[in-house]
């Protein structure tokens, strides 16, 4: 496939959305045969570092990023925004974006009042990093804080994208305490890039560097968007992988060994929530499931930062990875949150 150049030269992260959302409309045709050998309109070389999203402010353009609660390092020279200067990293309790209480004696992860805003810790963005240098790394800036073990992440592109347009999110996650592991890969579709990430983070709990010792490797979510929410469902097959959370995914083809929040889009004419996600993974699926249609949303609502479907994706990963009982009012019960929300339809099994 080739993607035309616009003359009014749009952005690098345009021509990425654009080829991302051309690509997944021829997709669909095939989506039952061949779902993750989808053409990609960019490569997957590394993104460029989001130093303005999920956090209390970042410097101006082309500026090294105040690292600041939520947000994530600049790595640019100084720009006409001027040069910002690093922040001092504050105790988790002490961020002011997800509404963080004190925190709980002993390892327990701050708590927070809500799962939309950013949570209580600030982070950094590493590029070029992971296997062969191919990954980018969403992490708390200082990690272990209070004895905690952080954790572990790791996310799929959409058709032709890479980590870069979805920054906002895994900046999001981050903040939140998680360390999330991105492919740049632009096809993450067969889950096998997503489990190479996890892998690698395993290896550096058990070795020497700055992440020896601070992770929970018994505790891996998988999540992504389009064909790297079905990245996700693969990568689910795999039994380090506890939970998942497919965002408008293409179908999977394993079996999952964990539990699954799938979150697909009412008005969404790539990913149908009534047919490939109610049909094709709902309905296929044996594990403890939720299943939300946001009403509202379309395919690209997952672009940035996701949208509504942050909140509940942050809430069911830090209920399944943390063992944070706050959020789980928001799944379980026939009075659910999000059972009584009219933004969304949900149903649930083996809960």
């Amino acid at each position: 496939m080739t993607c035309r150049r616009a003359r009014a030269k749009p952005s690098a992260a345009a021509r990425r959305l654009s080829c991302h959302l051309t690509t997944a409309a021829v997709a669909v045709a095939g989506v039952l045969g061949a779902a993750f050998a989808l053409p990609a309109c960019v490569s997957g070389g590394a993104p460029v570092t989001d130093t303005a999203t999920g956090g209390a402010g970042a410097a101006g353009t082309g500026g090294a990023s105040t690292l600041s609660t939520g947000g994530s390092r600049g790595a640019g020279a100084p720009g006409s925004g001027g040069t910002g200067s690093p922040g001092t990293p504050a105790p988790p309790a002490s961020g002011t974006g997800g509404g963080a209480a004190a925190s709980p004696a002993g390892s327990a992860f701050p708590v927070v009042s809500s799962f939309e805003a950013p949570g209580p810790y600030k982070t950094m963005t590493i590029n070029s990093t992971g296997p062969g240098g191919t990954f980018t790394l969403y992490r708390p800036s200082e990690l272990g804080q209070g004895g905690v073990r952080h954790p572990i992440i790791t996310w799929g592109n959409g058709t032709g994208t890479t980590p870069a347009i979805y920054s906002a999110f895994l900046t999001h996650l981050a903040s939140h305490g998680f360390v999330v592991i991105a492919s740049n890969n632009s096809n993450t579709g067969s889950g096998a890039e997503m489990l190479s990430g996890v892998q690698w983070l395993i290896e550096q709990n058990t070795g020497t560097g700055e992440l020896a010792g601070k992770l929970d490797t018994t505790k891996v979510g998988a999540t992504g968007h389009s064909q790297g929410g079905g990245g996700a469902l693969n990568a689910g097959a795999d039994p380090r992988v506890t939970t998942v959370v497919p965002i408008a995914p293409a179908p999977g083809s394993g079996t999952l060994k964990g539990t699954m929040a799938l979150l697909c889009g009412g008005q969404d004419t790539i990913i149908s929530a009534t047919t490939l996600c109610t049909s094709l993974i709902y309905n296929r699926a044996t594990v403890p499931t939720f299943f939300g249609i946001l009403k509202a949303a379309t395919h690209t609502t997952a672009i940035g930062n996701i949208g509504g479907y942050r909140g509940p994706a942050t809430a069911w990963m830090r209920l399944q990875l943390m063992g944070d009982e706050t959020a789980r009012a928001m799944f379980y019960g026939s009075s659910c949150t999000l059972c009584a929300d009219p933004s969304w339809t949900v149903t649930s099994k083996n809960l």
